[in-house]
């Protein structure tokens, strides 16, 4: 696939003009991530130009400090004011430039994230490509957990990603697959959306080689369960 994006396509207002907003040339990890990351925690406005990443106000605030405010700077030449709000931790900022970026540019959808699919420019990438994104949004809205089995304590792992589209759902799914994880997918009757669980230990060392963490709650939960379980961890990693 041709990684050259479509910059031309951008309208700036005077404001990012000041602000002296950039945007990456050519497709790459990170902005693959991001892209991943604006599907998990992000929301962009259908109407205006406003644009905001958030997360939970506790446990994914270093998250935010250590790695969402320099990939913003690296990427869109952007310093991000994080800060706190009702029930979130995170920013919003108002940017024609950015909105005309991801939707013109990337094909992200606007509005609210029903329907919302994995742009094409991730879709038809390579591997590569996908794996970032998958990490931007495993970072942002999975879930990982262990739970009892066989009548153990909590030691079985678990990753799930719930998603309210079911078309982003069954594209993450067939990525996954692709890359030999072994997938269920539950539709959610109690939120109208849909889930991927990947159950096992397979699952998860292949998933922390494969695509890994940025988000360190994720990380704290792993090394936990790694400390609480050693002789899991020695037999399974490897």
């Amino acid at each position: 696939m041709n990684n050259n994006l479509k910059n031309a396509l951008i309208n700036y207002s005077g404001k990012d003009r000041i602000k002296q907003i950039k945007f990456p040339k050519y497709m790459n990890s990170l902005l693959a991530e991001e892209i991943g990351i604006h599907i998990g925690d992000g929301f962009l406005s259908l109407e205006k130009s406003d644009f905001r990443v958030k997360g939970h106000k506790i446990d994914e605030r270093d998250y935010y400090n250590n790695h969402i405010k320099d990939l913003y700077k690296k990427l869109y030449n952007i310093n991000v004011n994080l800060k706190d709000y009702e029930d979130t931790y995170g920013f919003e900022l108002y940017s024609k430039a950015i909105k005309s970026f991801k939707t013109k540019v990337l094909g992200i959808k606007a509005g609210k994230k029903d329907n919302i699919t994995v742009p094409q420019i991730i879709s038809n990438n390579n591997d590569n490509i996908k794996i970032a994104f998958l990490r931007g949004l495993f970072d942002t809205d999975c879930n990982l957990y262990f739970s009892p089995k066989n009548g153990k304590t909590n030691h079985y792992p678990v990753l799930s990603l719930y998603q309210s589209s079911r078309e982003l759902i069954f594209e993450i799914n067939r990525m996954l697959i692709n890359l030999n994880f072994n997938t269920r997918v539950y539709q959610d009757h109690r939120y109208e959306g849909w889930t991927i669980c990947l159950y096992g230990y397979n699952n998860l060392f292949k998933f922390i080689k494969v695509i890994g963490f940025n988000n360190r709650k994720h990380l704290i939960k792993f090394e936990l369960w790694k400390q609480n379980f050693p002789n899991l961890y020695k037999k399974w990693r490897g």
